[in-house]
């Protein structure tokens, strides 16, 4: 996923980079391009709406020449083979993307064709009703899950959507920075919305495993970043281990990573419902302070309730709280 971070950042941090925004109608394809005309670098980011909340499907860079800019996919690896190479061609309300050369049987990622300049009132048009669309899809989720689910699957919904506000709210407070202007009045911020909405529609389209017997041994997701695996050690202990990466910026501090052991006698179980409470140690900088979380666990239906605490002041902006679905432990193949 990190290169997916770094695409959405590169812009921001060229020199002098003027950004301009294009649609393709037909296609629902959005393109994003950020000229450097002093370092003559050109970056491009393509985004397939169909599918609306959509993240960067391809991103390239290339340089001008003249009037026609060339351009590749983009490599982390300088000798990395980066064909093919594309030609754009921006006028002043249309840009044109096209094959370099006429080589036959040149791979083609979809982003050749013709876009039209998108001015900010345009765009912002459009960014309303992606998230409209995307919060649509997410309220067909649910009515699926409560029509067509299992009951481990319809048991989730309630719960799921009375976290959803401020889930959303956690999410943009990481992933959106408002440009000086209203969040209201700005693309970026519906964009953003709408993300954050095909995220939670994607979690909410997932089916419980049907090999789920409400059992504490496997791997769970909450959609947004987090997981958390659990295994079964001897006399009913468990090895837990808990991860996330939030918002969409790579910022460390959005993150956390916990591991730890707990004994048999901090799981409970009545009924169907398994719990467990712990304390587990955070991970820091050598010499600096020791900083705990006290943890608790739920276990019922086919997901993992998880309430954190943090025992000491802590500046990362991420969580692990939330509902997770789960899945059994992966097979090995012998």
């Amino acid at each position: 996923m990190k290169h997916i971070l770094t695409a959405l950042t590169v812009c921001a941090s060229l020199h002098a980079a003027e950004v301009t925004h294009w649609y393709d109608e037909v296609g629902q394809r959005h393109l994003m391009m950020s000229e450097d005309k002093v370092l003559r670098r050109v970056d491009f980011s393509f985004r397939w709406t169909a599918d609306p909340g959509a993240l960067p499907g391809w991103t390239g860079d290339g340089v001008r020449r003249g009037d026609k800019i060339l351009f590749a996919v983009s490599a982390a690896d300088e000798n990395a083979d980066r064909e093919p190479f594309f030609i754009a061609s921006p006028k002043e309300s249309r840009i044109e993307i096209a094959f370099r050369s006429d080589k036959p049987d040149q791979p083609d990622p979809g982003i050749r064709g013709t876009f039209q300049r998108l001015t900010n009132e345009k765009r912002l048009q459009f960014a309303k009703k992606e998230f409209q669309a995307a919060e649509e899809r997410l309220v067909l989720a649910w009515q699926s899950a409560i029509r067509d689910g299992r009951h481990d699957d319809k048991s989730l919904v309630s719960d799921w959507k009375a976290k959803w506000p401020q889930l959303r709210q956690r999410w943009m407070a990481l992933s959106y920075e408002p440009p000086g202007v209203k969040p209201e009045e700005d693309a970026g911020f519906w964009i953003r919305l709408a993300q954050a909405t095909s995220f939670a529609r994607a979690f909410n389209e997932q089916r419980v495993d049907m090999n789920n017997t409400g059992g504490w041994a496997g791997d769970y997701n909450d959609g947004f970043g987090g997981s958390i695996t659990i295994r079964e050690r001897k006399e009913s202990a468990l090895r837990i281990t808990l991860t996330c990466t939030r918002g969409l910026d790579g910022n460390e501090l959005n993150g956390t990573d916990l591991a730890g052991d707990i004994p048999a006698s901090a799981v409970k179980k009545k009924g169907e419902l398994r719990t467990l409470e712990t304390v587990l140690d955070m991970p820091g900088e050598e010499g600096a302070p020791k900083k705990q979380i006290r943890v608790k666990l739920q276990r019922r239906s086919g997901a993992l309730w998880v309430e954190t605490t943090y025992l000491q002041p802590t500046n990362r902006k991420g969580w692990l709280d939330g509902i997770y679905r789960w899945s059994p432990v992966p097979v090995i193949a012998p």
